[in-house]
């Protein structure tokens, strides 16, 4: 039987974490109904690749329903942090998580919550990452098992993968901002940037082309092809214009047909010492796509 031991006492403001890559990459979707996302991140000049995929399912994990990934990570983080072992085993509570998570306590959310961990189980995620020594995510699932209460359908354990654990015990980790969690669709992907990019400690500004920003959300096609990427950059002005990140400042730089994101932190944009030439561009990884990854196909529960 699954050891399951209980959880730390979590504190939202304190504890709440996120894996770094989550947060960098489309690994999840920006909304429902979507198949499977190929992208690619570049560190110290090496291409890693993922593909993640629903498998046959209706849809994919999305980003709300990542929320449990964040409710894990905090979990585990909080072990290491406590000199504790960490254990790839949640004990699955759906009205501390709930509360945790700053979402309403009742049956529908529970319900909802519950929804959220099949998906992630029915997600399958493949990569050569490797950053770190850590260990690769190779034909696994973004949860890989769920336990239940015996005689029952109600979840009593969810299991992260060995990468996933492995990328906290590295620190690849990000403090977050409970209200972050609040956001939706793509001002949650761009909120993830920020926390990802911008330097808590120098706190230059980060900037990000608009057409590789496509790509960064999960756009699979390229910027020229009509509809998706006009959209796109349309709600990218909106963000913009409504600038609500908490802790972040928006703006949009360059000419029209070439301009990118760019994101500093509220506390750099309001100082006297302002140096705009600092800025940090990201540059787009090339060839953008990765080769075709086998999956496996997780049955659905």
């Amino acid at each position: 039987m699954i050891q399951i031991s209980t959880p730390l006492q979590l504190e939202p403001h304190r504890d709440m974490r996120q894996l770094s890559v989550l947060a960098k990459l489309p690994l999840v979707a920006t909304a429902p109904g979507t198949q499977s996302i190929k992208s690619v991140l570049k560190e110290h000049g090496v291409d890693y690749h993922f593909a993640t995929s629903a498998d046959g399912h209706d849809s994919m994990a999305t980003l709300a329903d990542a929320d449990v990934l964040i409710y894990a990570a905090s979990v585990i983080a909080a072990a290491k942090n406590a000199g504790a072992d960490l254990s790839p085993v949640i004990p699955f509570r759906p009205t501390p998580i709930l509360r945790f998570l700053g979402r309403p306590l009742g049956g529908r959310q529970n319900v909802l919550l519950q929804a959220a961990v099949y998906r992630l189980h029915n997600t399958t995620i493949s990569s050569n990452y490797n950053a770190g020594g850590c260990v690769v995510p190779t034909f696994d699932t973004l949860i890989s098992r769920i336990d239940y209460a015996e005689g029952t359908r109600r979840i009593r354990s969810i299991t992260v993968g060995d990468w996933f654990v492995d990328q906290i015990r590295l620190n690849l980790i990000l403090k977050l901002d409970p209200a972050s969690l609040k956001l939706r669709g793509l001002e949650r992907r761009v909120y993830g940037w920020a926390s990802a990019h911008v330097n808590r400690i120098a706190a230059e500004p980060w900037a990000i082309p608009l057409n590789y920003a496509w790509f960064k959300s999960g756009g699979q096609h390229q910027p020229e092809s009509p509809g998706g990427f006009r959209k796109f950059r349309h709600a990218i002005r909106l963000l913009v214009a409504r600038n609500a990140l908490p802790g972040f400042q928006l703006e949009l730089i360059g000419q029209p047909r070439s301009q990118a994101l760019r994101i500093s932190r509220k506390s750099f944009v309001d100082s006297p010492n302002n140096p705009l030439h600092s800025i940090v561009i990201e540059r787009q990884p090339e060839p953008l796509f990765a080769p075709e990854i086998p999956s496996i196909v997780i049955p659905a529960l």
